[in-house]
């Protein structure tokens, strides 16, 4: 270091300044590096740009203040010691190499070789050109890498205002890197990871802790739904490429309005699940019911066809036999009539008219009498012909009766048939057979009723409701 102080003055003041210069720009790319390098892979950054500033300052030292010669013993031994410790600096940057293989590396260690105390035994007098070079390289470099890391900072202040940007993102959100580090994350994602109580090692286990807690609904498309609080959300992860990185995006997307109307669907879905069920179970009863009121119209038809006249011919035969019986001739007509009635459809309605129920009677010795004025709605006539045809054949066959009246008085909104006989009173509660039953419903059918006396004299009446029309009139 001696030959330093036999510099001329002007190559002295130059070397100064370079170094000054070295020293400010060195100074900020150690800051620079310190605040954008906080990782300790990377503290051997720190290192090597230090070596380099404390190379700087001890040749300011050297060459502006520093004289050895006037150095006492206590102050000459450290400054040596110091000196000749910034050998280690080529050997800081040695780690650099293998981790990030940049040339400008390369090249600071070579200009640190060049400027060690024992390179001015090689170079001799030569020694302050080594050290021009050297300090020129040392300063281009330092003033590349402020800009390079100024620039990285101005990237850094980008990413800080991506961060603050993808912390105000309302979905659960996170960015792994290729080797599974969690990279970003939002305030929303760590929300929920608290709330969960999870705790990932990286990016593929917070995947997986949030699948394993999600529920699988089998698609197209497959979707995991994670349920949480008053919300459901879709964990869905996709892996995208960079120019020179893997990530693998994390995101929890919220689906609750989806997932209400689904659960609305399934609800509808089975109250129409259950409405159908109900439908076929009416369906079901309604078929009963028709096929019940199919027997029992076939039912009433038969004895409405053959009862009255079965009845008749039955207690024909007994006169017969006990030699009471008309001309067989007066019963030709009655089974004449039989024959026409079971030949004709089904769907058609036979009705007797006064005349032939009076004159049925009048074969077994039964006198029968009308006083009225039948409706003239086809419906009603039919329901009053064939209640007084019933009346008629139960008053012969169960009382054995030998005078039966019959009498329709007109109201103003209904009729009363009444009918009554001089047979022998009931000894017991009347049960009501197919017959009475037949006119009890049909008469319900149009609103009437049916009233059988439980006290003599025996009188059946029956109400019939008129028409509208008929009520106007």
């Amino acid at each position: 270091m001696l030959s330093l102080y036999l510099l001329d003055q002007p190559v002295r003041i130059f070397l100064l300044v370079l170094v000054y210069i070295g020293i400010l720009a060195q100074l900020g790319s150690v800051i620079f590096t310190w605040y954008l390098q906080k990782d300790r892979r990377r503290i051997w950054r720190i290192i090597f740009e230090s070596f380099i500033f404390l190379h700087f300052f001890v040749l300011c030292l050297s060459l502006s203040v520093i004289q050895v010669q006037s150095l006492s013993a206590q102050l000459t031994a450290p400054y040596l010691a110091l000196r000749f410790a910034l050998m280690i600096a080529p050997l800081s940057g040695v780690p650099l190499l293998f981790e990030e293989r940049q040339n400008s590396d390369a090249l600071a260690m070579i200009a640190l070789i060049f400027t060690l105390p024992f390179m001015e035994n090689i170079f001799g007098s030569e020694y302050y050109l080594s050290l021009i070079f050297s300090t020129m390289l040392l300063l281009l470099r330092a003033i590349a890498q402020v800009s390079q890391l100024r620039a990285e900072l101005n990237t850094s202040i980008t990413r800080v205002a991506m961060k603050e940007a993808f912390d105000s993102f309302p979905q659960p959100l996170a960015i792994g890197l290729q080797d599974g580090r969690i990279d970003l994350m939002n305030s929303a994602m760590r929300k929920l990871i608290l709330e969960l109580e999870l705790a990932p090692k990286d990016i593929k286990g917070l995947e997986e802790l949030l699948l394993a807690k999600a529920d699988l609904h089998e698609g197209p498309p497959r979707v995991y739904a994670l349920s949480h609080g008053d919300c459901v959300y879709h964990v869905q992860g996709e892996s995208f490429a960079a120019p020179h990185r893997k990530y693998r995006i994390l995101i929890l997307n919220d689906i609750s309005d989806e997932a209400d109307l689904i659960n609305e669907l399934k609800l509808k879905n089975s109250e129409l699940i259950h409405s159908n069920e109900q439908m076929e179970a009416i369906l079901a009863q309604t078929e009963d019911i028709i096929m019940e009121r199919e027997k029992t119209r076939l039912r009433n038809r038969i004895h409405d066809v053959m009862g009255q006249r079965l009845s008749i011919l039955h207690l024909y035969i007994q006169q017969m036999e006990e030699g009471k019986a008309p001309p067989l001739t007066e019963i030709t007509e009655l089974l004449d009539s039989m024959l026409e009635d079971l030949s004709k459809s089904a769907n058609t309605e036979v009705t007797a008219t006064v005349d032939q129920i009076r004159d049925a009677a009048q074969l077994v010795g039964v006198q029968f009498s009308f006083i009225g004025k039948l409706p003239t709605d086809p419906k009603r006539e039919r329901l009053i012909l064939n209640i007084m045809r019933e009346a008629v054949t139960n008053a012969i066959r169960h009382a054995q009766a030998k005078n039966i009246k019959a009498s329709l008085v007109e109201k103003t909104d209904e009729c009363i048939l009444s009918i009554s006989n001089d047979g022998r009173p009931p000894l017991l509660p009347i049960s009501e057979g197919d017959g009475l039953k037949g006119m009890r419903f049909q008469l319900e059918q149009i609103g009437g009723s049916l009233e059988l006396p439980h006290k003599l004299p025996f009188e059946l009446r029956a109400v019939i409701p008129k028409l509208e029309a008929e009520s106007a009139k």
